[in-house]
């Protein structure tokens, strides 16, 4: 605040920012704003300067160069990051000190809010009619996929190889189910190989769940049912060969068990628009 009026110091922050990083012209973001060894002089309207420490903006720098998508601010002299990160900035909103966080999207305000009253995830229980009882610690991980969910996040459900990553991930389908939240299909990546172990836990744990496997020659006769199906299962051979129709769609839920190659892992980051549990064993 300078004489009772709020300043944006986002202007001069990306000039200091491109400038520092070498993703602007050389000397731009000393042209108006001046640089000491313990300050970032902003120039105001009026010709003056406003001294701000480099102390209490290093953290917000250090998370817009990391987080922003873009070499600079749009129409409204605002900077546009991805939605994934919103919790990061919510983080970031709720540290000693930190600036305040001004946005249109009801989502990253509402989230600051969760954030705020958040002390543990709860261990959940599958449903009822669910075929499985699950172990303590599967229990957890169904918490905090439910975590997820709620708050529109991301996340990697990492645990050993063997120890029931995909019934947790199965409950959680099967409480969507439940709770009539699985208006979109949900897309499983697998390996060829465990498409068939795919195939048959889920008529074991989940038959509720209308399912569609998209494999083999004449899976494409199989295009037209994507859209009411529950959970589309395909390997990342046909991912790849399929990805024009299949990456554009919009899903409840994406699951990929295993890392693959970046081509896939950089158009999931784009394009697709539900929330990311990746599921892998780590050894």
């Amino acid at each position: 605040m300078v004489d009772g009026h709020a300043v944006n110091l986002l202007p001069a922050l990306v000039q200091h920012l491109q400038g520092a990083t070498g993703r602007g012209p050389a000397g731009q973001h000393d042209a108006l704003n001046l640089v000491t060894s313990e300050h970032l002089a902003v120039r105001l309207e009026d010709g003056r300067y406003l001294p701000v420490p480099l102390a209490r903006i290093q953290r917000i720098a250090d998370t817009l160069v990391e987080l922003c998508h873009q070499d600079g601010l749009n129409e409204h002299q605002a900077l546009s990051l991805p939605a994934t990160q919103a919790g990061r900035l919510a983080q970031l909103a709720l540290e000693p000190d930190a600036p305040a966080l001004q946005s249109d999207d009801p989502t990253l305000l509402n989230l600051i809010e969760a954030v705020k009253g958040f002390s543990s995830i709860e261990p959940l229980a599958a449903p009822a009619h669910f075929q499985a009882t699950l172990r303590p610690y599967q229990e957890d991980g169904l918490g905090w996929l439910q975590f997820l969910r709620r708050h529109g996040l991301g996340g990697i459900l990492a645990d050993d190889m063997g120890l029931g990553k995909t019934v947790q991930t199965l409950a959680h389908l099967a409480i969507e189910k439940q709770q009539d939240r699985l208006h979109k299909p949900s897309l499983i990546v697998a390996p060829v190989s465990v498409l068939g172990n795919w195939q048959q836990e889920i008529r074991r744990f989940a038959p509720e769940l209308g399912l569609l496997i998209l494999h083999g020659a004449k899976r494409k006769e199989s295009f037209a049912a994507i859209d009411s199906a529950d959970v589309i299962i395909i390997g990342y051979p046909l991912l790849l060969l399929d990805s024009e129709i299949l990456l554009d769609r919009e899903y409840c839920l994406s699951s990929s068990t295993r890392r693959r190659r970046s081509r896939i892992r950089r158009r999931k980051c784009r394009r697709w628009r539900g929330h990311c549990a990746r599921s892998t064993g780590c050894v």
